[in-house]
């Protein structure tokens, strides 16, 4: 035994082989009537199996299973874990040999009150059949039936360590058994024969009988595991789970709903809902009844469907949503006003499966000429059902699968675009659904329109704009349908869009027009295709003077999205062109202060992304960033609120890019806010405050480290009323520089009253840390207690 304390340090070395020698030791001490002797063996036995030759391993493994035969609690948990052990490491084991492994411990197996050695017994069968899985898969599945049997059984355990074991065994297998051993059968699944999986099928079928209900949530994981791990060509084999599965959920005090709905799905991705329904159809019973007894399914089905034929929606489910209006005009007719609002939610449900249908169907190239008509007609006519109807035609153009599919679509758009067009610019009542899905159909067929069309539409829509226009009174839905067009148009419709929008960059009077013509402007800038880059390169100098001249009218609702445009025009120019930033700079810098949050948001966007248009279309970096510190920098010389929107826009690029500043611009930048940190002026002052707050943590310590002296003197000479404005603000950085810099350097250089504030603030970080220093010692001393008590409960 003292040997054996040395195994470990040299198992895996050259000398194993002497280790390995010793094995022939082993039979006479497994069968030792001291526990510990033995306890000892097998730890042994653990170290140096994996390096043994295979009759070396076949003698050891012989020893353990006579070990597990003692049926001793301690020993035999001993001896299955060290075959765990052996199964989850490289050795010498064959297939055959596995299996022989895997058939004696089934000829040992614990009782059923004996839990604690029952879990080890799962999971050393567990660790076996994932091994066997990688030597020889078809004696994996050959075996498994043998496993389900057990597990079965194991189930029923009142254990939950137990039956949490059995669960995890089942799922183990069903993840790494099934997919190797699939192929092997290719034969038995072309001719639709049984094969070993089948009988693992008819063991789960008997595990959904009313004797397994304490524990039917362990079947539904497994059987979802199942699922999810056959092939299609299984399908045939998993049919009659279909029928027992869907009974379970009518049994009294079912309450696995949530677990039964993913399982189901799970199902009707294998077989595919024309299967599905085939073993189990949504038929409604004859004479008044307004209900489906399988009305169930719907929601599931909805939320599992994809990749089916379009056609099985329109001969077997459209054909019940007419027998159910039906229904539901003659439950109108009697006054029966509950059982029409019943079969109407269903219709709705039923027609709520079509955007499911729609994604990737198997025959759009057959099946889409055959609904088109209806879908339009339903579209302009029945608007309870009008977003779905949307929905689903988004699903069939974002699916696409090729090309050919595209332009099938694309034929119907002459079709569609005026239904959907008439329905969205027509006016709204009050009980009408809200038409985004409807805008939203309008972009995607925009997308797969052929030309030619598309042109066609534009005109139109660009005439009634016009129209609108001249009388004054031109509607919202009519400048969004435009926007949309936008990303689509040829080279010709955009120059006669932007002719059009021109003109109401400058018109102050109308903040929605002017918003919308920011929008299709940068809708322009932000196209794709060639057409636009042409057309944006060819009018930059336009683009420029347009928007330069209207700067001073721009009203405050489309600020953004003026920001939006002069962003996405900074990314488009070359060096040569660089004179048009410092025009923007001043507008960019002032939006910063806007009360919109939108607009202040898209202002910091602007500004670090010019940064970046900088550092890219240069090669010295280092020197392109100095040259447009120095040209924000500028704007510290105008009013108090540019100064201090300045400042603010000088702590971001100081975030942002401080990597790229070298310490001279960094000096400058610093001197600048310390100067103005002497000021009176609270809009200035705050703007310096901010800075130093930001600069704190990102400028290099020995930069930084000169200027707190100035800094802190500025805050003791401050106005009273200053200091007592800012005296949180100044709380805060006094912590960021204690943080930094350290309390004696602080505390050295602050004023009188300052010094308070630095003393309270350290006092605040002792006591917070005492505090979480207690609670943490508590936990601490809690676990202790817990662990203490479970090694009571354990001797």
């Amino acid at each position: 035994l003292h040997t054996i304390s040395f195994i470990p340090y040299f198992a895996g070395s050259k000398e194993a082989q002497v280790t390995l020698h010793t094995i022939s030791f082993i039979p006479y001490f497994a069968g030792s009537k001291e526990a510990q002797v033995t306890l000892h063996t097998i730890s042994f036995i653990r170290y140096v199996m994996p390096h043994a030759t295979e009759t070396q391993l076949r003698s050891g493994v012989e020893s353990l299973l006579r070990v597990v035969a003692l049926r001793h609690t301690k020993v035999t948990s001993a001896g299955l874990q060290a075959l765990t052990s052996l199964f989850k490491q490289e050795s010498q084991m064959s297939g055959q040999m596995q299996g022989q492994i895997l058939m004696n411990l089934y000829s040992n197996k614990p009782t059923t009150l004996d839990h604690p050695v029952t879990t080890v017994w799962l999971e050393a069968l567990s660790s076996g059949y994932n091994h066997l899985a990688s030597l020889e898969p078809k004696l994996g599945l050959i075996m498994g039936p043998s496993l389900f049997s057990v597990c079965s059984e194991c189930v029923l355990s009142k254990n939950s360590d137990v039956v949490q074991t059995t669960l995890v065994t089942m799922e183990t297998f069903c993840s790494t058994n099934l997919e190797p051993a699939l192929p092997l059968y290719k034969d038995e699944l072309s001719a639709r024969k049984r094969f070993p999986l089948a009988k693992i099928v008819d063991t789960l079928k008997d595990m959904l009988r009313l004797t397994y209900q304490p524990v039917w949530d362990v079947v539904l994981q497994t059987l979802q595991s199942l699922v999810q791990n056959v092939s299609k060509e299984c399908v045939y084999l998993l049919e009659s789970l279909v029928s027992p599965l869907f009974c379970i959920r009518d049994a009294p005090n079912f309450e696995n709903t949530t677990l039964f709905s993913r399982t189901v799905g799970c199902l009707v991705q294998l077989l595919g809902v024309e299967r599905l329904l085939a073993l189990y159809p949504l038929a409604m019973e004859s004479g008044d009844t307004v209900d489906i007894p399988n009305g169930w399914l719907l929601p599931i089905l909805r939320d599992n469907i994809s990749h089916s034929p379009l056609k099985f929606f329109t001969s077997a489910l459209v054909p019940l949503t007419a027998t159910l209006r039906t229904r539901a005009d003659t439950m109108r007719q009697q006054g029966k006003g509950l059982e029409e609002k019943i079969c109407g939610n269903l219709e709705f449900q039923i027609w709520s499966l079509l955007p499911s249908f729609c994604k990737s169907p198997t025959d759009l190239m057959e099946s889409f000429k055959v609904v088109a008509k209806t879908l339009g007609t339903l579209i302009s006519q029945r608007a309870e059902i009008r977003n779905v109807l949307c929905a689903s035609l988004i699903a069939l153009i974002e699916t696409c699968q090729t090309d050919d599919e595209k332009i099938e679509l694309g034929r119907f758009a002459k079709n569609f675009l005026p239904i959907l067009l008439n329905v969205f610019l027509a006016e709204s009542k009050a009980e009408d659904p809200p038409v985004k899905p409807v805008f939203d159909a309008i972009s995607s067929y925009l997308s797969i329109c052929p030309k030619d069309t598309l042109h066609v539409f534009f005109s139109k829509i660009l005439q009634k704009a016009e129209e609108e226009i001249s009388s004054g009174q031109i509607t919202e839905r009519v400048l969004e349908v435009l926007v949309a067009m936008i990303a689509q148009l040829g080279a010709e419709d955009i120059t006669t869009t932007y002719n059009m929008i021109v003109p109401w960059l400058s018109e102050p009077a109308n903040s929605y027009k002017q918003k919308r013509a920011y929008q299709i402007l940068w809708s322009i800038l932000e196209g794709s295709t060639e057409a636009h880059t042409r057309f944006v390169v060819s009018n930059l100098e336009d683009l420029h003077k347009h928007l330069a001249e209207s700067l001073a009218l721009a009203q405050p609702g489309a600020k953004k999205h003026r920001l939006k445009c002069l962003l996405s025009l900074v990314k488009k120019l070359d060096l040569e062109h660089f004179e048009f930033i410092p025009t923007i700079l001043p507008e960019v810098i002032l939006c910063v202060k806007e009360q919109n949050e939108k607009s202040r948001v898209a202002a910091y966007r602007c500004i670090t992304s010019i940064g970046y248009v900088y550092l890219d279309k240069s090669q010295d970096k280092q020197l392109a960033m100095k040259m447009f510190v120095e040209m924000v920098a500028a704007g510290l010389t105008g009013s108090p609120q540019l100064s201090s929107a300045t400042l603010l826009c000088l702590s971001k690029l100081v975030y942002e890019y401080n990597s790229y500043m070298d310490s001279e611009v960094l000096e400058q930048v610093l001197e600048i806010v310390v100067a103005l940190l002497a000021t009176r002026q609270r809009e200035i002052l705050k703007g310096a405050i901010s800075f130093v707050k930001a600069a704190i943590g990102v400028i290099p310590y020995p930069v930084m480290e000169p200027y707190v002296k100035p800094v802190l003197e500025s805050f003791s000479s401050m106005e009273k009323s200053l200091k007592h404005h800012f005296r949180a603000k100044v709380k805060v950085i006094l912590e960021r520089l204690l943080r930094r810099f350290g309390y004696e350097m602080i505390y050295k250089l602050a004023g009188a009253e300052h010094k308070k504030v630095v003393n309270h603030i350290v006092k605040e970080q002792r006591r917070a840390k005492s505090a979480k220093r207690a609670e943490k010692e508590e936990e601490e001393e809690e676990r202790e207690e817990e662990e203490e008590e479970m090694m009571e409960d354990f001797k």
